[in-house]
């Protein structure tokens, strides 16, 4: 029962959506998996089958389901010639960046709450998922949002981010539109797990959310395992039971991530980086990212700049 992380999705180069047919799949898991961003099944043609812990959902044509993070579960597209279904693995991120996580929304004043409309279910403690029917006409907006989205999220440049991100706000607001206009045609899916193993995977879904939320703050070992509600010791094993890492890695990942969207997409210094992702030293942020990037921020920085320009110069006719 692996924990599929975002930077298997979503490179240190890419945007955070990611959007394709099922059956076209890169990342294949055939067995009950964890995932740290959403992911949006929608069916257009078809059934397809995701089975979670105690209980499996069948969508038929027309039909979404929303799957929160740190969710158990596992797709199952047997006919896949008689289907087409899409998958948008997202993080909330897109739609603002202050909101790390679905819980960062309890009384958040974003004025961009309203896409999050339809997964406010999802901040119940044992919801799993959303499922929600989509009217007629909206499963033909949503059809064309998801092959627009499939060309933009594919490709690297700063007008298909541009794009990627209204597509996708479409996306939430199409969700959003269905949510308002009719309660029986969604319902929340439970995941129903032993009393003592929920205790401690909600308390670590919580540390997990907590830490991308607030990963450029002093976070301690000590200060998390508290929140998890374990012994330093028991969550120092839970963490990398379902992580695949120590906490101190991880949460080193995920800064050093952060700061390569900053690199790319700010003129911000590497100094002046170090410091807004969460590190209290120019010579640690160094060390770590060379380890993780496997080259200096400067260098990364070059990279990303010769890149867009490469991608803007017009290629030169052939001469006869």
């Amino acid at each position: 029962m692996s924990l599929v992380k975002s930077g298997a999705i979503f490179d240190a180069m890419s945007f955070p959506v990611h959007v394709d047919r099922v059956e076209n799949r890169a990342l294949r898991i055939n067995e009950l998996h964890r995932h740290e961003y959403f992911e949006l099944l929608y069916v257009k043609k078809g059934s397809l089958s995701c089975c979670f812990k105690s209980r499996t959902e069948v969508l038929k044509r027309g039909e979404i389901l929303i799957i929160k993070p740190y969710v158990l579960h596992m797709l199952e597209d047997r006919d896949v010639a008689n289907s087409c279904s899409y998958f948008c693995s997202f993080l909330p991120q897109v739609v603002d960046l202050n909101i790390q996580s679905l819980e960062r929304l309890r009384g958040s004043k974003s004025p961009n709450a309203y896409f999050f409309k339809s997964l406010m279910s999802l901040l119940d403690r044992d919801s799993a998922a959303v499922k929600m029917k989509l009217d007629a006409e909206l499963q033909h907006a949503m059809q064309d949002v998801l092959e627009l989205l499939k060309v933009h999220a594919h490709t690297s440049s700063e007008k298909s981010h541009a794009l990627c991100r209204f597509h996708f706000l479409e996306l939430m607001a199409l969700m959003s539109e269905q949510h308002e206009r009719a309660s029986e045609s969604r319902h929340t899916v439970k995941q129903k797990v032993n009393v003592s193993v929920s205790k401690c995977m909600q308390g670590l879904r919580t540390v997990l959310n907590y830490i991308h939320d607030h990963y450029n703050d002093d976070l301690t070992l000590e200060s998390m395992a508290r929140m998890c509600g374990t012994a330093e010791p028991y969550f120092c094993r839970l963490f990398k039971n379902e992580t695949g890492t120590t906490f101190m890695n991880y949460l080193n990942g995920l800064r050093i991530r952060k700061a390569c969207e900053l690199l790319r997409d700010t003129s911000d210094t590497a100094l002046e980086i170090c410091y807004q992702v969460g590190f209290s030293n120019y010579p640690r942020f160094l060390r770590q990212f060379k380890k993780n990037i496997g080259r200096s921020p400067v260098e990364f920085r070059r990279e990303q700049s010769r890149g867009r320009r490469n991608r803007r110069m017009p290629v030169p006719a052939k001469w006869n």
